[in-house]
């Protein structure tokens, strides 16, 4: 499966989220398509510096990696820290910064991303309980200016993507996505049942973090549990030929 812009596509993709090396492996045996390293016990996009450089020496050259790196705020006055080789995405969200001067603070901050890490701008589907903008705001703006959008909840409480988004709302985007090629990640407490309605919108990647773990998101995660995930995904075809 190729992920960058310009190369075709051939399945969605399983993007999961792990906390450490050994979770990281787990994801691997279970067949992820993309490595994401969060803490999730500091948030839906809980950053974890301290565990970058462990994963990639694990994982590197084996699987994409990306890495969260926060809400974009919380960066305002502080700068961000080094990101290794080896971890392809960014991911910055925009909790708190609805009625803030984000874009300018957008472009600020990614003139500090360092050039191997591609930015990904979150959306959050509840944007009014995050603060943030809504989350059409935030989708015109990365499919302009940023290629890569995921589509998110900011609450972590058992609501899930289709409390505030529905099917139809989520084609659109993703169809539209497709148009400005922009890649599309969704995500969203989805879970085994739900994850075929993400699917028949023909995103390019599934995220996924409670649904591959034992128990709830800050259990540990399961190759066994990603594996079953997986497969769910690859029963679908592509989602385009970017």
């Amino acid at each position: 499966m190729s992920l960058r812009t310009g190369t075709p596509v051939e399945t969605t993709g399983l993007l999961v989220s792990v906390r450490d090396a050994s979770e990281a492996l787990a994801a691997l045996e279970g067949g992820a398509d993309v490595i994401d390293i969060k803490e999730p016990r500091r948030g839906a996009l809980g950053s974890a510096p301290e565990v970058w450089e462990a994963v990639v020496a694990r994982v590197s050259g084996l699987r994409p990696i990306s890495a969260a790196l926060g809400e974009l705020l919380q960066w305002r006055s502080t700068p961000l820290p080094r990101i290794p080789q080896g971890i392809a995405w960014g991911k910055f969200g925009l909790a708190g910064a609805g009625r803030g001067d984000w874009q300018e603070l957008w472009q600020q901050k990614i003139a500090e991303v360092p050039q191997h890490v591609r930015p990904v701008l979150v959306a959050y589907a509840d944007w009014h309980r995050a603060a943030a903008p809504h989350w059409q705001e935030v989708a015109s703006f990365a499919q302009a200016h940023v290629g890569v959008l995921l589509i998110d909840t900011w609450g972590k409480d058992g609501t899930s993507l289709w409390d505030y988004l529905g099917g139809d709302e989520l084609a659109q985007l993703a169809s539209c996505c497709r148009r400005q090629k922009c890649l599309l990640a969704v995500g969203g407490s989805l879970t085994l049942e739900t994850i075929p309605l993400a699917l028949r919108c023909r995103c390019h990647w599934i995220a996924v973090r409670g649904a591959a773990c034992e128990g709830d998101r800050t259990g540990a995660v399961s190759a066994a549990r990603i594996a079953r995930l997986k497969e769910c995904v690859s029963s679908y075809g592509a989602p385009s030929n970017l």
